[in-house]
């Protein structure tokens, strides 16, 4: 009986989900809740910002490619509003198709802690995301 660590290993998690597109961000969406976290979304930098002002989430995960900027634009912004508030870093993992080294370094330079190519596998996310906040907490 070993289906018991896929269960609910993000319970009482808040995460932040922005990503553009609708089916993968619906898809995210059910996964994240299969493992019992509690997941806010926004398809935009716009939204996204409002979504991290409104909820200041556990781990936020954004697309680098977004329609109204992208997602270095919006972590730099949230880095600027934390630092500014003196607020705690929410920690973050950009999600790219792309898998070349300067997207990463560019990526890890504007704030996100990890960095994840498409397409996600969930056990990669899932244990990124644990491993996150049990070095924030």
């Amino acid at each position: 009986m070993n289906h018991h660590q896929t269960d609910q290993v993000l319970n009482g998690l808040q995460l932040l989900v922005i990503e553009e597109e609708h089916d993968a961000r619906t898809s995210m969406i059910s996964m994240l809740q299969a493992y019992g976290a509690d997941v806010v979304a926004a398809g935009s930098v716009d939204e996204g910002l409002a979504a991290v002002e409104a909820h200041h989430p556990d781990v936020l995960i954004s697309d680098l490619k977004l329609p109204d900027g992208d997602g270095y634009t919006l972590m730099r912004t949230v880095r600027m509003h934390e630092a500014v508030n003196n607020i705690e870093q929410i920690p973050a993992i950009a999600v790219s198709a792309s898998t070349k080294e300067i997207d990463l370094d560019r990526a890890l330079s504007s704030g996100f802690k990890r960095y994840l190519a498409k397409p996600v596998r969930p056990e990669r996310l899932i244990s990124m995301i644990i491993g996150l906040t049990e070095q924030k907490g």
